[in-house]
């Protein structure tokens, strides 16, 4: 089976003869009748079939001869695909459409039994029942991270609805947004803590909208931490929130309550007298799970990375090599676009 365009300068068809004739020749008519039936329909094979037009006798002639002739996909190297952009493969590498990415077409042209999945799966090429990721990172800079597409979408982890949930908690104890201020944290806590809250209030517009660097999600791990060390002397339950079908809550302050009392069939409240603000913003700082385990906000954002790459083998095409990287070989590092991206772990 033998498919051809034409030439767009031209208008005329493709040697067919040519090509057919260097392929038995090198005893590769199935292997390109193979890798032709893996190309997905539409843009893509029309790329191709244009890229191919453009290649003069000799050229064809070698990449006739490159077709199948890497046993292993991790034996392909950054030199032979894209280390000189001129030549033949190299030309071949940025060959791409809507849904298919650099490097794809030339991995399925040179690997022995390399299929490009086209977008029909969460991968983007399979050999020998592995499933690899292709990013083309040739051309960033060393420590660029990587974007996962829909998968990455921050919307889809536990971690960003408790970052949300530490930014509305502050906004509302601070009255930030709605401009009435509830509690001013500088009387009741030390300055590097107040500090640390109020720059975040400064940012959470940035944050809400999806953009947290590297200094955000450190400043986000120093807040977790310091709020984590804050003391106080009252044991056991102090807040109470009174709710009914038709009546606005109040929320009082009452002499602490043991857990054991708590679980009684009866227990008395007795309110608290005089300023328990300083308490109040305390067991309400509590309620997040990063203040209770500061640790647990990387954990977390690293299982989400281990999430988005599982059972997945990523080929991250760095400047002047190629990185095969396995599950779990990946670390979080920034969140854009409302995405999180990652980085290989070693950098």
């Amino acid at each position: 089976m033998f498919t051809f365009t034409r030439n767009q300068k031209t208008n005329t068809l493709i040697e067919e003869d040519r090509l057919k004739l260097i392929l038995e020749a090198a005893n590769k008519t199935t292997s390109y009748n193979r890798f032709i039936q893996n190309i997905p329909n539409g843009k893509v094979s029309d790329s191709f079939f244009r890229y191919l037009s453009t290649l003069t006798p000799s050229e064809t002639q070698e990449l006739v001869h490159l077709l199948a002739s890497v046993d292993d996909i991790r034996d392909l190297s950054a030199d032979l695909l894209y280390g000189d952009p001129r030549s033949i493969i190299g030309r071949l590498f940025k060959v791409s459409s809507r849904g298919t990415g650099n490097g794809e077409l030339a991995i399925a042209w040179l690997v022995n039994g390399a299929k490009i999945q086209g977008g029909s799966e969460s991968y983007d090429v399979s050999f020998h029942g592995g499933k690899y990721e292709i990013k083309d990172w040739s051309a960033q800079p060393a420590k660029s991270s990587i974007l996962a597409g829909v998968k990455s979408k921050v919307i889809n982890f536990e971690f960003w609805y408790e970052v949300i949930d530490t930014l509305r908690r502050l906004d509302k104890l601070t009255g930030r947004t709605s401009g009435q201020a509830k509690f001013q944290l500088d009387r009741y806590f030390d300055a590097e803590f107040v500090e640390l809250a109020n720059k975040l209030l400064d940012f959470q517009g940035n944050i809400l909208s999806g953009e947290v660097g590297k200094k955000k999600i450190k400043l986000l791990k120093d807040f977790y931490q310091k709020a984590s060390e804050l003391q106080s002397e009252i044991q056991g339950y102090s807040n109470l929130i009174l709710r009914g079908p038709d009546e606005v809550p109040i929320e009082l302050s009452i002499e602490p309550i043991s857990v054991e009392h708590v679980h009684s069939e009866t227990f008395q409240v007795r309110k608290m007298h005089g300023d328990q603000s300083r308490t109040y913003i305390l067991t309400e700082l509590r309620r997040l799970k990063y203040v209770r385990d500061p640790k647990a906000f990387e954990q977390d954002m690293q299982a989400a990375v281990d999430h988005v790459t599982e059972g997945i083998t990523y080929i991250v095409f760095r400047k002047g090599q190629i990185k095969f990287v396995e599950p779990g070989g990946f670390k979080p590092d920034v969140i854009s676009i409302s995405s999180l991206k990652f980085i290989e772990a070693e950098v």
